[in-house]
Formats: C-alpha cells, sequence, structure tokens
C-alpha cells in the first residue's frame, strides 16, 4: 500500500514538474527550419521547364490527389478526405520555399508517397517549377 501511494505521489510530482512543460514554441520562438528549406532550386524557372514539369505532374500522378489544376480537389484526395493543399494559393506560394517543396516531392509526407525513387533530381525540380506556376495565375 505505501509503494502504491509512494508511486502516485512520484508520477503527481512529475505531472505537476511537466505542467509548465509544452511541446508549443513561446511566442518569440522563431520555428525550426523546415527539411529542406535550404534546398536552391538550380533550374532557370521558363516557360520551358513549367511545361516539362507540368507533364512530368501529370505522368506522376500528382492530379491523382493534388487535381489538374493543383486546386487540392483531386479524385483520390476526395473519396479520402486527404487535406490536400490547393497550390494555386498565394498563401502557400509564400508558405513553403523551392527547397521544401522538392523535399516533400523526392521524401513524401503521410500518405502522400516518394518520389525521389521514381524521377530523378533535375525531373522534381522542373515539377516544383510547375507547383509555383499555379499560383502565378
Amino acid at each position: 500500500m505505501k509503494l502504491r501511494i509512494a508511486a502516485v505521489a512520484t508520477v503527481f510530482a512529475l505531472i505537476l514538474l511537466c505542467g509548465g512543460c509544452s511541446s508549443k514554441p513561446s511566442p518569440g520562438a522563431s520555428p525550426a527550419p523546415h527539411p529542406g528549406a535550404d534546398l536552391k532550386n538550380p533550374t532557370e524557372v521558363n516557360p520551358n521547364t513549367i511545361d516539362q514539369g507540368k507533364v512530368l505532374y501529370h505522368a506522376s500522378d500528382c492530379s491523382l490527389c493534388h487535381g489538374k489544376e493543383g486546386d487540392g480537389k483531386g479524385f483520390d484526395a476526395r473519396d479520402t478526405h486527404m487535406n490536400v493543399h490547393d497550390w494555386r494559393s498565394a498563401e502557400y506560394a509564400k508558405k513553403f520555399t523551392d527547397g521544401e517543396l522538392y523535399y516533400l516531392v523526392a521524401n513524401g509526407k503521410d500518405r502522400m508517397p516518394a518520389y525521389g525513387t521514381r524521377n530523378t533530381p533535375n525531373e522534381i525540380w522542373l515539377m516544383v517549377d510547375y507547383i509555383r506556376s499555379m499560383s502565378r495565375n
């Protein structure tokens, strides 16, 4: 019985000690950089790279979830209730660096598969060019 009380008291003390602990950063803290944030796009973006990226985007089946026009309302996203970004939105264009987009396409995220084993690094950069162009239209 004394052992049980001691264990409960220890757990309670730990809860009290960690009460001020939080996984959320303080308001003034700068957020941790996203993976790939520092990667620089080596392609010179132009209509040709955007067209090539568009072909790769559709050939890689990105449109199944992200939509033909990047609206995030692709067939698979609707059916599986996935929260997919609308790449046409300027909000998301500002939210992600080219390097972060490259990282996401290459490595995948959650249910999104990694394309780094299916596409070359250059092809992934071309898809980034196309994704970027969606918010400019």
